[in-house]
């Protein structure tokens, strides 16, 4: 009932839009918004939009291009892409305009109640998703394509495209019932979640639940089909649309329900590809043509669609109070995000196991990567998860050299702090409850229509259900960096965190299999690129590089007269010896100079994750119920037994 009512919602919030608009008093036109988009100069790289507004009654109007777009929380300056920009009145003659900033234009209306706002903008700018247009396709992230009047932002409005005549539209918008060539939205925000890719696309549907879902892939460049036609063999229509599926079903199994009649995958496929962005029923997915020459290629395809179709809910529905309304214009600051973008990492995995697509061990190695990784980057000690999310807008987006010192990334350290609260519910309530309950609640207490969640809603319930006030776990270990505790929480699952010895095939092994290295390794604190000639690239601040006076930038030549060679930094590391000191040669600015630097000692080992040996009954009803598979009839042997 409670998804029933949240559905209705939905529909009548744009209904309810598209009638205030039209009831406007004072209004002696309808207001409405129409775009044209003239994408028959694929050859240019460039779009012409033209904006047409009814219903002005204003002596001036401003008009903007969004400053970002929504999933990628950083300042893009978009509007440095448009060439050209002017007004006219329905007659056709100029209206005065001008710029009031980086990003907004002032227009001098005249009296009119329909003005016309016509601009040209390049667009070659297809791997941050924003904008593309070439000989096989168009794709448009609204946010970076439509300039839009504030005073219209809820109008309701149409987006005619004008394109080559075997050109195909693939959105989760609608057609408007009088034109295939034209969609509809209920206003802006509803078009800015909606991308729109036009060109040859292979098409797929199916359904589940009975609602409809659509699968449209762009084969990057493909004018003749010899890419399509030399897909990897994990390529298939028909595995592609039953998997998606799976995956849809077990997403909406935890939340309660489909919040949509129609969705759309739009997937990008071309050489480089990766990464991908939510939206309210559709998400762009881009992913190159290895991803299917391979199983584990194939695998990581479908964590990819995982994530982004688990934000349906998280994010899309379930939004932090930070990002509703969306303000275009400026910075949309929340300390969610290790919420909305890091819990959705660490379902994304979990679904995979769930859905039977990944195996259970590698759910384990990836959680303890996870925690590998946040307990030896420097930054974890200064950035909480919290404050990660918040400085999202100048740094996660855009990195530095000291990013390891300075920063936490809230997609992992969300995902492991999702893991760790799961594992704190769990074990408070027996597991009778879990992080699923948590979520499940926030979805139905906290609806789109409303307006958005706050970090102490987020406590309050994770309180309520835990049965104890979780006031000092947030305050310690999401707005406070203390180290997350997981040696005493999942035992809950019946597993345990060790130290395991890393594993170096160069090495001689004896008789009984153990390898004869040391227990401990050299760390000199620094990283180094590819480049035929290593250049540094970051220092950390917990390693004796820093003290001996290294810096990013340093071009290093040899280490004890060994020269250094392109990739092959961790291999030299085996040649010395904790505690010993190295010489290195190196330039910096072009002159040659040379650093002696002794190394500390760390183990030669990493976290691990694994299941105890004695597990009880209630250790593996719960592992069971975490990730839907069964516990394993026998443990294989594994490096404990050493």
């Amino acid at each position: 009932m409670v998804q029933a009512v949240r559905r209705v919602a939905g529909l009548w919030a744009c209904t309810l839009t598209l009638l205030v608009a039209q009831a406007r008093p004072g209004y002696p036109v309808e207001p409405s918004v129409e775009y044209t988009v003239n994408l028959m100069t694929p050859q240019t790289q460039t779009m012409r939009v033209s904006m047409r507004l009814r219903g002005v009654t204003t002596p001036t109007l401003d008009v903007c291009l969004p400053v970002w777009r929504p999933g990628m929380y950083v300042v893009l300056d978009q509007a440095g892409s448009i060439r050209t920009l002017g007004a006219r009145d329905s007659a056709g003659s100029a209206l005065p305009c001008r710029k009031t900033d980086k990003s907004t234009w002032q227009i001098e209306t005249g009296g009119n109640s329909e003005i016309a706002v016509d601009y040209e903008l390049y667009v070659n700018s297809l791997g941050d998703r924003t904008r593309h247009l070439d000989d096989t396709h168009a794709f448009l992230s609204p946010a970076s394509v439509f300039v839009y009047a504030p005073a219209f932002r809820s109008v309701p409005l149409r987006v005619k495209l004008v394109m080559p005549e075997d050109w195909s539209i693939a959105s989760g918008l609608e057609a408007a019932k009088d034109s295939d060539s034209t969609l509809a939205a209920c206003d802006f925000d509803r078009l800015v979640d909606s991308p729109i890719e036009v060109g040859h696309h292979e098409r797929m549907t199916f359904e589940v639940a009975g609602k409809t879902l659509d699968v449209f892939v762009w084969w990057g460049g493909d004018l003749d089909g010899a890419q399509r036609a030399n897909a990897g063999g994990w390529y298939s229509p028909n595995r592609i649309m039953s998997d998606f599926s799976k995956i849809v079903a077990k997403e909406s199994e935890l939340f309660g329900d489909l919040p949509f009649d129609r969705y759309a995958f739009l997937i990008h496929v071309y050489p480089g590809g990766h990464g991908g962005t939510e939206h309210w029923n559709s998400t762009i997915m881009q992913t190159s043509p290895g991803a299917f020459q391979s199983e584990d290629g194939y695998r990581g395809f479908l964590g990819l669609m995982s994530h982004e179709f688990f934000h349906t809910w998280n994010v899309k529905r379930l939004r932090p109070a930070g990002l509703r309304p969306y303000d275009y214009q400026h910075e949309n600051y929340t300390d969610l995000l290790w919420v909305a973008e890091g819990t959705t990492s660490y379902y994304g995995g979990l679904m995979l196991v769930r859905t039977g697509f990944s195996k259970p061990d590698s759910q384990l190695s990836a959680l303890g990567g996870g925690i590998e990784n946040m307990r030896s980057i420097p930054g974890t000690r200064v950035q909480s998860a919290e404050d990660s999310s918040f400085d999202a807008w100048i740094k996660q987006s855009k990195p530095s050299p000291d990013a390891v010192n300075s920063r936490v990334n809230f997609y992992g350290a969300g995902s492991a702090a999702s893991f760790l609260l799961d594992l704190k519910v769990r074990t408070l309530t027996e597991n009778h409850a879990s992080l699923d309950t948590v979520m499940r609640r926030m979805y139905e207490k906290f609806p789109e229509t409303g307006p958005g969640y706050t970090r102490q809603n987020l406590v309050e319930t994770a309180s309520e259900i835990g049965g104890t006030d979780l006031r000092s776990f947030f305050d310690q270990y999401l707005s406070g960096t203390r180290a997350y505790p997981f040696e005493d929480l999942v035992g809950v699952l019946g597993l345990e965190l060790v130290r395991e010895p890393n594993k170096h095939p160069e090495r001689a092994s004896d008789a009984a299999g153990a390898q004869s290295d040391t227990d401990e390794q050299p760390y000199f604190g620094f990283s180094l690129d590819n480049a035929d000639l290593p250049t540094v690239t970051a220092v950390m601040t917990d390693g004796p590089a820093e003290k001996a006076g290294l810096m990013v930038g340093d071009t290093l030549i040899s280490a004890n007269d060994l020269r250094l060679r392109a990739g092959a930094w961790d291999r030299m590391l085996k040649k010395f010896t904790p505690g010993k000191i190295v010489r290195f040669d190196l330039f910096r600015y072009d002159v040659h100079q040379s650093l002696d630097i002794a190394s500390d000692a760390r183990p030669d080992s990493k976290w691990t994750l694994r299941r105890v040996a004695e597990p009880s009954d209630a250790q593996k009803a719960a592992y069971e119920s975490w990730l839907q598979q069964p516990w394993p009839a026998r443990e294989p042997k594994s490096s404990r037994e050493k």
